[in-house]
């Protein structure tokens, strides 16, 4: 009974499959089974296109935040080598700005022997009154090398490592310039007091002039300092009675806290150059006294010479 019962189900359905295809080939009308079928399986072909859809934009949002986040990466990679370029053209224009004096007045004076230095460190204090500096003993620079600044002395160098060195300055009481007076012409020396832009001219003599705001320069002797460069000028003067020497106040010209860059020269290459210059001038002038000795003797010329030796020794 069951085996005859399922035979008939399953030939019942074999029929209904039949007649469904052969209902679709030959007549092309949609029945009540195909009407019934499509309301059943179209929220499935609806939900599956939303599941699709999502699908695909998921698929190319993350082809895009991929994309997006390697444009990100390159974009930062050129934004940080833009900015270290920025930063070299700004150091750049810094240093260019800064030093800018220091080397047009380095062309102005020919200042073949000079060295840009650049101001590590500077001490303003009355324990002392220094710069440290960038250059040592690997740059040439040796003790007794003088610190200036346009045309004021800064110092000179009393220490020098590898890399580095210790400019002391005018304005320490270890440092002593033979100076000048540059209207009296008074001389004296200028010694530091370890105070910041302060010095003092000592033994100048009473019966000299002196005048404020009268500029002291340097005079060149002591074998360290070279010739005819600024120390500063007299902001005060006094004289007691029982002294025999001026109490003179300097005030160097340029503030030495505003001071970044400065040049440093040696006073033995600048004699040895002037040196160089003196007997070329010499050589240049016998030269001329050989090739025309005619004006060397001029008519009475010796004569003069004796006549003023005379009176001379007359006075």
């Amino acid at each position: 009974m069951n085996t005859f019962l399922k035979k008939g189900l399953f030939g019942l359905i074999i029929f209904c499959i039949a007649f469904f295809v052969v209902n679709q080939i030959l007549f092309f009308e949609s029945g009540a089974l195909e009407r019934f079928t499509t309301k059943v399986t179209y929220p499935v072909v609806f939900v599956a296109s939303g599941v699709a859809d999502f699908i695909q934009k998921r698929v190319e949002g993350r082809e895009s935040y991929e994309q997006i986040k390697a444009e990100l990466k390159l974009l930062n990679e050129k934004c940080d080598q833009f900015c270290e370029e920025n930063i070299k053209i700004k150091a750049l224009f810094k240093f260019d700005s800064d030093s800018k004096e220091i080397c047009e007045f380095k062309e102005r004076y020919n200042l073949d022997h000079m060295m840009v230095c650049k101001v590590l460190l500077k001490s303003l204090k009355k324990d002392g009154q220094f710069f440290l500096i960038n250059r040592g003993s690997f740059n040439g620079i040796k003790k007794n090398m003088v610190g200036i600044y346009k045309f004021q002395i800064l110092g000179k160098i009393t220490e020098v490592h590898d890399y580095y060195s210790k400019l002391t300055l005018i304005t320490d009481e270890s440092c002593k310039v033979a100076a000048f007076a540059s209207t009296t012409n008074a001389n004296g020396i200028v010694i530091g007091q370890n105070q910041k832009n302060c010095c003092k001219m000592h033994y100048v003599s009473h019966l000299l002039d002196i005048i404020d705001n009268d500029m002291v320069l340097s005079t060149g002797r002591g074998l360290v300092f070279p010739e005819g460069f600024c120390i500063g000028k007299i902001v005060g003067h006094s004289h007691s009675h029982n002294s025999l020497y001026h109490d003179i106040d300097i005030e160097p010209l340029i503030d030495f806290k505003t001071i970044k860059y400065c040049l440093l020269t040696d006073l033995s290459q600048t004699c040895s150059a002037a040196k160089f210059d003196m007997m070329d001038n010499n050589q240049t002038n016998t030269d001329d006294l050989l090739n025309n000795p005619s004006t060397s003797s001029e008519p009475g010329a010796c004569n003069q010479t004796s006549d003023e030796k005379t009176s001379k020794n007359q006075e």
